[in-house]
């Protein structure tokens, strides 16, 4: 793999997972070079094509050049190419070839594009090592600065018309027809005494994570994990006299797509 990846939406193998694809790829998934791995590869592709010639015009002949020890020559007319080759992955070796002599460190491979000079072994590195890292930067600075991300301010609760009225949550895979990973919830409540300081929010839910707003200002939120990704949660709230508005937003954090039955699993 060249340019590693993650799948998200989904395509993820949830809950709660994220399906990486990484694997130490060149590229990493956020589309930045990891070094020294990328610098050696390119040069590696360069020493490759350096041979290209005798390589798309001509079988190798494989010979052995002692134990662990071969050689891979592609040589037609005047074009010639060779790979020495020690695949002992502990001892470095001395081996001769077309009457020179060559150091093969462990477990690599060097080219000769003429069949007489190395441009490359693979176990010697030429690239520098490099060392991202991540810097968090404040929204309100990003209107300024040379950063291409973008955002909206969402408002709290429901905000559009095709809205709909339920008793109770709901199974939220089928009624956001699997497009979205989020449902609003909004509730209004008339008191007309003080409600006091104890009052206490229970919400059971099949989604994932859950955030709680209370008159436009989040009082809470609850996740789940991969062992258990139902919530069961008591949330403290301030409530007022008069009109109070609850609003909670629930979401799904993958979806399973393994295992027995996994179709009928919900959230």
């Amino acid at each position: 793999m060249y340019h590693g990846g993650t799948n998200f939406d989904r395509s993820t193998g949830g809950p709660f997972i994220a399906t990486s694809y990484d694997y130490d790829a060149p590229i990493d998934e956020y589309g930045i070079i990891r070094q020294q791995k990328w610098g050696h590869l390119k040069d590696v592709y360069k020493a490759i094509k350096l041979c290209e010639e005798a390589l798309i015009t001509t079988d190798p002949k494989i010979s052995s050049l002692g134990q662990n020890l071969e050689a891979a020559v592609y040589k037609t007319g005047s074009v010639c190419a060779a790979f020495l080759a020690n695949v002992d992955t502990k001892n470095d070796k001395t081996v001769n070839f077309s009457g020179n002599s060559y150091h093969l460190p462990a477990w690599s491979v060097s080219m000769l594009p003429d069949c007489k000079n190395v441009v490359l072994n693979t176990a010697k590195i030429n690239s520098a090592s490099a060392i991202s890292n991540f810097v968090t930067e404040d929204i309100s600075s990003l209107e300024t600065s040379s950063s291409k991300w973008s955002w909206i301010n969402e408002p709290v609760g429901i905000s559009k018309d095709d809205i709909l009225s339920k008793t109770g949550l709901l199974e939220q895979i089928n009624t956001t027809a699997d497009r979205s990973d989020y449902l609003w919830y909004s509730l209004s409540l008339d008191l007309a005494d003080d409600p006091g300081s104890q009052t206490v929010l229970h919400i059971e839910s099949l989604g994932h994570t859950l955030h709680a707003f209370i008159n436009g200002k989040l009082a809470g939120n609850q996740a789940g994990n991969s062992d258990k990704s139902k919530l069961n949660v008591d949330i403290p709230i301030a409530l007022v006299s008069g009109k109070n508005k609850i609003d909670l937003l629930s979401l799904t954090v993958g979806l399973q797509n393994y295992g027995a039955f996994f179709d009928t699993v919900g959230a």
